[in-house]
């Protein structure tokens, strides 16, 4: 499975991605499995920085094919398709 996905808010710093399309293969069925993909192929560097007990850390929102915030959808339930766009926001980046 293909996801384009992009950091926003003051992430894309700390993350070193902007956008980026990558192929997490067919396990990944969900928001959660698409962190723990991401924390353990492109994230090591700054997992302290967007992880905390094996969550998200606080103030960090995601939001789904620029569409709905995966709250609404079970978090790290929410389901994932081939194609879709994931967006990591900060809201904590001041302004």
């Amino acid at each position: 499975m293909r996801v384009q996905v992009e950091f926003g808010g003051g992430l894309e710093i700390v993350s070193g991605i902007k956008q980026d399309s990558v192929d997490v293969g067919d396990g990944v069925t969900n928001v959660g499995g698409l962190i723990t993909w991401l924390v353990a192929n492109r994230l090591s560097h700054c997992v302290n920085q967007l992880i905390l007990n094996n969550s998200l850390r606080p103030g960090i929102i995601v939001v789904i094919n620029d569409d709905y915030e995966w709250g609404l959808y079970g978090k790290e339930a929410c389901p994932l398709s081939d194609g879709d766009s994931v967006a990591f926001i900060t809201t904590l980046h001041g302004g």
